[in-house]
């Protein structure tokens, strides 16, 4: 028999989330007192060190330690410990006593920046594709194991870390808690805004903060818009994406990100030719996904879940999110239905005792 499955639609309002959200999430984030944080670097091969970074509950639970797993542009210390409003989405997590990790593939952020090499045909070969990603993932989960003494971790994955995530996942990962997959792609039979000629040709490509404000604008209804913009959420991104960039390179103020993912991107979702089958997932997961994402549409997101049945599996929406949703007023649907599905007991499949 395959396991059981839940769908939730989307919450009527942000409204009626958040009660729940300042009821479950206290004491506040934004008090530095309840939480601290640290930065740990550990070796994913002989020539790669990547940067974790911790949020550590000063009355932890006795949960596992949670992975947030980046996308293919912004690294998980810039987008997943950005604080607006006084608190980010480690922030969140870390005062509601789980003790929260990120981690910067190999290309980003503060991990190591391979470099260029230039191919036959003149094209330079791709950097931090998913089969490297895999690499630094299992390596991250490795020392999260071995700093906390937890056995499995809670993993979190949004948009390309999705990809990355369920493909471990589906590898036969044992050391997965649950998973979580925000905003997962999946086959499309759309275009992709990564995918050019450009993208295709470079090992790296340039962020502009301008431009990457208007691809986060695409679908935020105007009335949404015009509240980000009056709490300054784009700013706060902006001066991040900027900050980030200076740490690489003084004087920068665009950062350098990879662009392996988006070869596979064309090569494989875009190609029809998945990397993983999301029927070898054994752990509960939850695929959420915003109603207004026009990047990995609720079409994606259903179609992974349907293909889960070794495993509980939830498919949840969030009301009026974007594929941005945790930089949104949207966030705190978002915070809210991660946090409950990590700490619902879980339910053994039925009729399934496959490894």
């Amino acid at each position: 028999m395959p396991a059981s499955r839940k769908t939730k639609p989307s919450t009527p309002d942000r409204t009626s989330f958040r009660p729940y959200f300042r009821e479950h999430i206290l004491p506040l984030p934004s008090d530095p007192a309840s939480f601290s944080a640290e930065q740990h670097h550990v070796d994913s091969s002989a020539d790669i060190r990547l940067l974790l970074t911790r949020k550590r509950p000063k009355v932890p639970t006795e949960a596992p330690p949670v992975l947030l797993v980046h996308g293919s542009t912004l690294p998980g210390t810039l987008i997943f410990d950005l604080p607006l409003d006084g608190y980010s989405w480690m922030d969140a997590l870390a005062a509601n006593g789980r003790d929260v990790w990120t981690v910067d593939f190999r290309g980003y952020g503060g991990s190591t920046v391979p470099p260029v090499v230039v191919q036959q045909d003149g094209s330079e070969a791709p950097v931090a594709r998913t089969t490297d990603a895999l690499v630094d993932l299992a390596a991250a989960m490795s020392a999260i194991r071995s700093l906390t003494g937890s056995a499995s971790v809670d993993l979190v994955g949004w948009s390309w870390g999705a990809s990355v995530s369920g493909e471990y996942a589906a590898g036969g990962a044992t050391d997965i808690g649950k998973l979580v997959l925000y905003a997962p792609q999946w086959v499309r039979d759309t275009p992709s805004l990564l995918v050019n000629e450009a993208t295709l040709s470079k090992a790296y490509r340039e962020v502009d903060p301008v431009a990457f404000i208007d691809r986060w604008f695409r679908g935020l209804p105007e009335e949404v818009r015009g509240e980000v913009q009056s709490r300054h959420w784009p700013e706060r991104l902006v001066e991040a994406l900027e900050q980030t960039a200076r740490d690489a390179n003084p004087g920068a103020s665009r950062i350098k990100v990879p662009n392996g993912s988006v070869r596979d991107i064309a090569d494989h979702w875009i190609a029809g030719v998945p990397r993983y089958d999301p029927g070898a997932i054994a752990v509960p997961t939850l695929v959420i996904v915003g109603t207004n994402d026009m990047d990995t549409p609720l079409r994606q997101g259903e179609a992974i879940a349907r293909q889960i049945v070794r495993a509980p599996c939830e498919l949840r929406t969030v009301a009026g999110g974007t594929h941005f949703a945790m930089i949104e007023p949207a966030r705190d649907e978002l915070f809210a239905a991660v946090l409950a599905f990590l700490a619902e007991p879980v339910e053994p499949a039925k009729g399934d005792t496959a490894a």
